[in-house]
């Protein structure tokens, strides 16, 4: 779709086709725009082709093969009739690929989507198209009976009926083929149009009999392949972005990482580009290291300025975790403003968490909590979720502590900090902290028995699966100095697989 020389382009497209951000694309797609359109354009153009030579080939064939029979009696011939219709398919998909290579680089992306991709064709819902296609296949299944009962139906009484039957015939071909055209050219509807042409096919197949019915319907649908070209020929559409995601539809919609990479190669490489990007770049860098309320930025997917909304999507996908609940929320709601957009940072929060945290030994821990992180659900919709790596308790994955190798829970009312790091091992102090968090072992260094009591009770008492199934399996040490009575080392070993005393603190 892009030129190789650029990589970053293909994430432009891909970023233009997928995001729900119009104001964002503009300004990415006028960087793009001009280059000349790929190998998806020319295969477009060659099943254009084809589908209007099996149209024409289908016509010819059945005309040429039934000319002389009355209309009743035409049969298809099928193995004469595949060679009309090779031959049709064969001839046109070749003008196609001619014309496409005449046109060279002076087809570009812009051309082709503001001519080829008119937002009535796009817009349209299935249900307008079959509601649509449904009423007019019996209003052209009837006017094919008019047609041919009203006007030639007293010729067809009198000895010049086969000459009648061919002026029907003549007369009903003009008016699908004109009729298609116009269609086509004045309203655009190219899919009610083909669902009108085949609808109108079956429906006059009792009405007029089955061969000339087909040759009408597809008459109407080579009309309609003609009003296409010619409005491609006419003044270009308002709508380009009406089609963009007819585009790059296999390619996924690029991480924020992913787009801020290629934006920064883009501005590097093209002034015009900095002069738009590199402010957008500064801000959302501003906000992923000091994020506001997730609550905020949430909101700035509804801010009139494009650069707040740019911000706020990557921002809220560097900040992770805590803000996963806010934009849940968000995208369970199909009628909010950018609500794929919520899903899209969702998947991407996941995709970003799993890759720092998920195989990290030992497991990060929580810098609020101290706790390990583990998969997190988060469930989007009834048939969609996804799993994000993150605290255990609170969930964020913002602030992380370094990697050590144990965590010591301890009791120690001479030392008031909470936290004290000695090379890998981190000390927690429970009796600044008073809460649980995960730890390695427990080190009561000068606590009283009550103070013993209460962090035995938060043990015993503790709902969380993961350390639960552990304590039983660690060592408490208690220090010569600590005034810890029988009673609480016998509620500690009712705790813990190992209660002794330590002379020396534990390394």
């Amino acid at each position: 779709m892009a030129n190789g020389a650029y990589p970053w382009k293909r994430v432009f497209w891909r970023e233009w086709r997928k995001g729900e951000d119009e104001e964002c694309a503009e300004r990415l797609f006028r960087f793009i725009a001009d280059d000349p359109a790929g190998a998806e354009v020319t295969a477009v153009m060659v099943l254009f082709g084809s589908f209007a030579g099996l149209a024409c080939g289908l016509i010819l064939g059945l005309m040429a093969l039934n000319w002389g029979a009355p209309l009743a009696e035409w049969a298809p011939h099928w193995s004469a009739l595949l060679g009309w219709v090779a031959g049709g398919v064969l001839l046109l998909a070749l003008a196609a690929l001619l014309f496409r290579w005449l046109l060279g680089d002076l087809l570009t992306w812009r051309t082709w989507l503001e001519h080829l991709s008119p937002a009535e064709i796009i817009e349209l819902q299935p249900g307008a198209v079959a509601l649509a296609g449904l009423a007019g296949a019996g209003g052209y299944g009837l006017l094919l009976w008019f047609l041919r009962t009203v006007l030639v139906g007293a010729a067809l009484a009198t000895p010049g009926a086969w000459m009648g039957e061919r002026v029907l015939l003549l007369l009903v071909l003009a008016v699908s083929l004109v009729g298609g055209t116009l269609l086509q050219r004045e309203t655009g509807l190219l899919l009610p149009g083909l669902a009108l042409g085949l609808g109108g096919a079956g429906v006059a197949v009792f009405l007029i009999g089955p061969g000339p019915a087909v040759v009408c319907g597809l008459a109407l649908v080579l009309g309609l392949c003609i009003g296409t070209v010619w409005r491609a020929l006419g003044l270009p559409s308002e709508h380009v972005y009406a089609a963009r995601h007819l585009w790059c539809w296999w390619t996924p919609r690029p991480s924020p990482a992913e787009m801020e990479a290629a934006l920064t190669r883009a501005c590097q490489s093209a002034p015009e580009i900095n002069k738009v990007w590199e402010p957008a770049l500064r801000y959302a860098a501003q906000l992923e290291k000091t994020p506001e309320s997730p609550f905020n930025m949430i909101r700035d997917f509804r801010n009139t300025d494009w650069m707040a909304r740019f911000g706020a999507r990557h921002a809220l996908v560097a900040l992770g975790g805590e803000s996963v609940e806010v934009v849940r929320g968000y995208a369970a709601n199909p009628l909010m403003v950018n609500h794929h957009t919520a899903i899209w940072i969702l998947h991407h929060i996941s995709r970003d968490t799993n890759a720092r945290f998920a195989h990290r030994h030992p497991p990060a821990r929580c810098a609020r909590c101290v706790v390990t992180f583990a998969p997190r659900t988060v469930r989007i919709s009834w048939h969609e979720h996804t799993r994000y790596m993150g605290c255990r308790q609170c969930g964020q994955t913002w602030e992380v502590l370094p990697v050590y190798q144990a965590v010591v829970a301890t009791l120690d009312s001479r030392t008031p900090a909470s936290r004290i790091e000695q090379g890998e091992i981190l000390r927690v102090n429970w009796l600044a902290e008073r809460k649980l968090f995960d730890f390695d072992r427990v080190e009561i260094i000068a606590a009283n028995d009550e103070e013993v009591e209460r962090f035995a009770v938060q043990v015993g008492n503790d709902t969380d699966p993961v350390r639960k199934q552990r304590y039983r399996k660690m060592a408490c040490f208690v220090a010569p100095q600590a005034d810890v009575s029988e009673n609480s080392r016998r509620i500690l070993r009712q705790m813990f697989r190992q209660v002794s005393v330590r002379h020396e603190e534990a390394p």
